[in-house]
Order: C-alpha cells, then sequence, then structure tokens
C-alpha cells in the first residue's frame, strides 16, 4: 500500500499496519521524508514470506518500526 501520513506516530498508518499484521505473516514499513513538512509518504507492504530488499533500489524510502495501533474492522 502507498500511503500518506504523519509518521511513525500516525495512529491510522499504525493501525493499518497493525490490520495488516493480523492477515499476513511478514509486514514491513518504508517511509520517504519530506522535510519541508511533517507529512511522508509511507509503503506498507504485507506477504505469506519473509520480504527481502535492497535499501540502494528503495528511491530514498527507508525502513522504520511501528508500534502497535488499533485492529482496523468492519462494523458488523
Amino acid at each position: 500500500m502507498n500511503l500518506i501520513g504523519r509518521g511513525t506516530k500516525d495512529p491510522y498508518i499504525r493501525a493499518i499496519h497493525t490490520t495488516l499484521q493480523t492477515v499476513f505473516a511478514y509486514t514491513k514499513a518504508f517511509f520517504l521524508s519530506d522535510r519541508r513538512t511533517d507529512m511522508q509518504n509511507i509503503i506498507l507492504i504485507g506477504a505469506a514470506r519473509p520480504i527481502r530488499y535492497q535499501e540502494r533500489h528503495m528511491a530514498g524510502f527507508r525502513e522504520a518500526g511501528l508500534d502497535e495501533g488499533y485492529i482496523i474492522t468492519d462494523r458488523l
């Protein structure tokens, strides 16, 4: 997923990441910071297998850890 948010402390980004973790065995978050604003471009990845990448091919995105957020559910 390609998202825009306020970095590692953004409650919505953390919620999306935590929800992905309930579905996928492996997840990673990558951030591209824009120093002119507090908004960041964020890529979240979920997979059944370990996620491999080479940082030099990530166009400036850096892996970041996210604290646990809430799990997003449908209201039934």
